[in-house]
Parts: C-alpha cells; structure tokens; sequence
C-alpha cells in the first residue's frame, strides 16, 4: 500500500513539500537560497502548493473583509451610526451570518429592527 503510494506521488509535489518543510526550518533563508542548497531546479513560485494554498486563504478573507465592509456601510446608511456594541457583534458573526443580515437589513427600517436581529441570532 505504502509502495503503491510513493510509486504515484507526483516528484514535483513531493519537491515541494520538502521545500516548504526547510523553509519553515530555515525562516532566515529565502526560497532561492534553500533551492541553491539543494540544487534544486527553479520553479514558478506561483505554481508550488504552499503558494496556492497561501493565495486561496488570503482570496477567502478578502472576501470576507470586503461582505463585512459593504455591510457595515449599508447598515450606516440605514440605521445611521452604530455603536462600539453593534460593531462588535457583527464582527463576531460568521459569513454565512454576515451574508443573511445583509439581506435582512434590506428591510430595517430602523435601529430597533437591527438591534432585534441581533439579539435573535
């Protein structure tokens, strides 16, 4: 099982995972200098899974920071200023909270009606 394994394990990848294993090892050296150290041939930084993965991540939570962004501008324009209370409960709420309240807030039509939701979720 062990040996089927390793006969399909694509070399690249593995090359990568060694890679980033020496990177977090070695914080002082660069990407370049470890590659050098084990004559390791020059590849697309873009193209290693460290880097996708890293780059998915940071997608994810710009998106999220810009949902929470959009939201609290269209709650301000809504209900008007909200206080260091509101704030941080819809900071605290997940994303798939953040999308349904920013639906709800479609129809406030006042604080109360935000602060309501609020309390019942």
């Amino acid at each position: 099982m062990a040996a089927e394994r390793e006969s399909t394990a694509d070399p690249l990848e593995t090359l990568d995972l060694i890679e980033t294993i020496l990177v977090y090892k070695f914080p002082e050296l660069t990407r370049e200098e470890i590659r050098a150290m084990l004559h390791l041939p020059v590849t697309d930084v873009k193209k290693t899974r460290s880097y996708q993965e890293a780059y998915g991540e940071g997608r994810e939570e710009g998106r999220e920071e810009g949902q929470l962004e959009l939201v609290l501008r269209l709650l301000t324009r809504r209900c008007g200023a909200l206080t260091p209370p509101q704030l941080e409960k819809i900071r605290a709420i997940d994303s798939e909270q953040l999308g349904a309240l920013g639906d709800a807030l479609l129809d406030f039509g006042s604080v109360e009606d935000l602060d309501a939701w609020l309390r019942d979720h």
